[in-house]
């Protein structure tokens, strides 16, 4: 899952920036020609949760303080930032704001507490001619893990809500500002296992939705897509162990899906938007071991490459470069340039050609030493596969075979404990019927004596 305290931003100028807080402070990075910038401080004395977005070649940071102000602050050249309260007495307790601001009205998509324990209200409100009017209560819902729900905007007046509607599922609500209008509510993710993450992209077409589920066992990733009001059927992709986290991109047609498991980044690459896929590659360059999923906000490109990033964690949040992406077009093209300091973000980072530099995709150019040369890259790369593969298969064989023998253990050991309360049982049936019999010997014999004595008598 998206955790709330990391977010990335494109700028229209292609410039990204790193926003991130800690010790109740926002942080922010910004990316240039050499590197990354140092970290600059843009709020303190914040509370847990921010949100993060940019109009107008602004950009804006809205946020709690602990005194319980709703802040709003922006800047026109990530340097300078002016500060504005907006309300407070907003509260001390974290919450989590999706914000559409617009020229002359400021929307705004919250959180509260319902009276059911461990329900939420989704509230919106708007902030216009200087005050705030009447709190609209959109639906009622479970918090995600972390995140508590997700936000993206569709256009200038469209904006679409993903939360928990209930134990194991997801569904989507789409509103329009202006005339104010919403939608209804509409189930993206239903299983009947505990959905672990998830990574929706939209473009014109079509929704793309990736997801994980986990049972007691295994971990399987499944896609789906929503086309107009039609939704196809989840189509299984992966199965294994100790997967968490998933991650779409999409460039022109070519549609990617990625996802990190035991320590290993595997992908899998559509080139007819998501209808059919290729193979699944375990990628050569895995993802940090501390890698974290942030929100990626793409100024003035509502349907932009992605929705959220990778980063790496002990390098400050810092996006982290996924691998390269073979090209099948049949055209040329380059990898990506790479520096130590700044990794490749956007477009370049998740698409670019796996060729080494002076090969083209023209296959009537290749030369047989260099096709022998990709043959046994292919081979060896393949070699490594299998035996990872191999390692895989038996740590989980020899793990099933441990508790096939636990198993077997235990019901030796019930079964003695069975045979034992049976003896038991019989011991005591045998000792209560001896002493039964033994007590009625005395009364039999005065009757008898009685009976004797009584005939005399008469």
């Amino acid at each position: 899952m998206q955790i709330p305290n990391v977010k990335y931003l494109q700028t229209e100028t292609g410039q990204y920036a790193c926003f991130y807080q800690e010790n109740r402070t926002i942080f922010y990075r910004t990316s240039t020609e050499t590197g990354w910038s140092t970290p600059i401080s843009a709020a303190t004395h914040v509370l847990p949760m921010f949100s993060l977005c940019q109009y107008d070649r602004h950009t804006y940071l809205l946020y709690t303080t602990e005194a319980g102000e709703l802040v709003l602050s922006a800047s026109a050249d990530l340097s300078h930032w002016t500060p504005r309260t907006l309300y407070h007495n907003a509260g001390t307790s974290p919450v989590k704001y999706f914000m559409i601001p617009q020229k002359d009205a400021f929307h705004v998509i919250y959180h509260t507490p319902a009276e059911q324990n461990g329900v939420q209200n989704l509230m919106y409100s708007v902030f216009r001619q200087g005050q705030w009017q009447t709190p609209y209560c959109i639906d009622c819902f479970l918090p995600l893990q972390q995140e508590i729900f997700r936000a993206r905007r569709l256009g200038n007046d469209h904006i679409i809500l993903y939360y928990r509607s209930g134990r194991n599922t997801i569904c989507a609500r789409e509103m329009l500002l202006s005339p104010f209008t919403i939608g209804s509510a509409a189930p993206l993710i239903q299983t009947g296992l505990p959905c672990v993450d998830f990574s929706i992209l939209h473009d014109a077409e079509k929704m793309h939705i990736l997801y994980v589920v986990r049972n007691m066992f295994r971990t399987q990733v499944l896609y789906r897509f929503k086309q107009s009001t039609a939704i196809s059927n989840p189509r299984l992709l992966w199965e294994g162990s100790n997967c968490n986290s998933c991650l779409l991109h999409a460039d022109a047609k070519r549609l990617t899906l990625f996802w990190t498991a035991s320590g290993q980044t595997f992908r899998c690459v559509s080139e007819n938007n998501g209808y059919l896929f290729g193979p699944i590659e375990q990628c050569t360059m895995p993802l940090p071991p501390y890698s974290i999923k942030g929100e990626l906000i793409s100024a003035g490109n509502f349907f932009g490459n992605a929705a959220e990033l990778f980063g790496d964690r002990e390098r400050g949040f810092l996006p982290a470069t996924l691998p390269v992406v073979p090209d099948t077009s049949g055209q040329s093209a380059t990898p990506p340039v790479q520096t130590p300091q700044t990794p490749p973000i956007g477009k370049d980072a998740f698409s670019s050609a796996s060729a080494p530099s002076g090969e083209t995709k023209n296959f009537s150019s290749f030369s047989p030493s260099a096709n022998q040369t990709n043959q046994s890259a292919d081979i060896q790369e393949l070699t490594t596969l299998l035996a990872q593969r191999s390692e895989e298969i038996s740590e989980l064989n020899g793990k099933w075979q441990q508790r096939a023998q636990s198993l077997e253990d235990t019901v030796a050991h019930l079964q003695e404990e069975n045979k034992i309360l049976q003896n038991r049982l019989a011991a005591i049936s045998a000792r209560e019927t001896e002493e039964l019999s033994t007590s009625l010997e005395p009364t039999n014999s005065t009757e008898s004596t009685e009976s004797t004595e009584s005939t005399l008598s008469e």
